[in-house]
């Protein structure tokens, strides 16, 4: 039996990776272009959502009591309805009006979602039978969570300062196994790339620019040990042959 689903909302894709909105006196505009590569069309609609990170690097949506005052009450996102017709492009735009009993200084982390809607998305397309009889399902409808970020006061208010120390590495011939501790001593999000050098006789024979990344929070418990295992580049060096290893991290934020 061939289940076929629709296929178009998974392909859909957004730009920028992660959004950051600087709010001088509360004030702020950023704007997401999503784009349907597909041909079939999908409805949507937008939301904006507070979000924080489990101990387990998990996202938890925050879900505040009604009396409690909320970040996402004073962003606003337009359009919260629209269909995304074959190969078009739309705009989201998110403002900012937030009060001054918000604490400058302060980065918010919240998703940009967008969730499929509609009916016509939902009925699962069924070739084949099951025991002589047709088979239907549904499909849940899928949602795109976008980071947004929502940083109170003005640019100069913000720096990223992340120390790093306790570096390991260990290598066989299948993988790389590194690890270090990282501390945030900053005010923002940074998402950091990490690039792996070889180097032998000392000459480097072969550079892995991208090797592996991560992305630290401003408000994250730190210190907060990182660990990644990494497939040795056997088409690229001689995993029997003896090399020095560097470590290289750096900024890689998009903003």
């Amino acid at each position: 039996m061939l289940w076929t689903f629709p296929k178009a909302f998974a392909d859909i894709t957004y730009n920028p990776l992660y959004l950051v909105i600087y709010a001088p006196n509360g004030n702020g505009f950023g704007a997401m272009t999503i784009t349907n590569p597909t041909d079939a069309p999908v409805r949507m609609q937008t939301e904006i959502l507070e979000f924080e990170l489990s101990d387990e690097d998990q996202v938890k949506i925050l879900n505040r009591s009604a009396d409690e005052k909320k970040i996402t009450d004073y962003v606003k996102v337009s359009p919260k309805q629209f269909t995304l017709e074959p190969q078009q492009k739309k705009i989201i735009r998110i403002a900012t009006k937030i009060p001054s009993d918000f604490k400058e200084g302060v980065e918010y982390k919240l998703l940009l979602s967008m969730i499929e809607i509609g009916a016509d998305r939902k009925q699962v397309t069924v070739q084949g039978t099951k025991n002589g009889e047709a088979s239907y399902g549904l499909i849940i409808n899928k949602a795109i969570n976008a980071g947004t970020y929502v940083r109170i006061g003005s640019e100069d208010k913000f720096k990223s300062i992340l120390e790093y120390d306790g570096f390991k590495v260990s290598t066989d011939k299948e993988n790389i196994k590194l690890g270090f501790t990282y501390h945030n001593k900053g005010n923002k999000h940074a998402r950091r790339n990490i690039g792996l050098r070889f180097i032998k006789d000392g000459h480097t024979v072969f550079e892995m620019a991208n090797a592996a990344g991560f992305i630290a929070f401003s408000d994250e418990k730190t210190p907060r040990a990182y660990n990644v295992s990494i497939p040795f580049p056997k088409d690229k060096i001689d995993p029997n042959e003896n090399y020095s290893l560097n470590l290289i991290i750096k900024d890689d934020s998009l903003e």
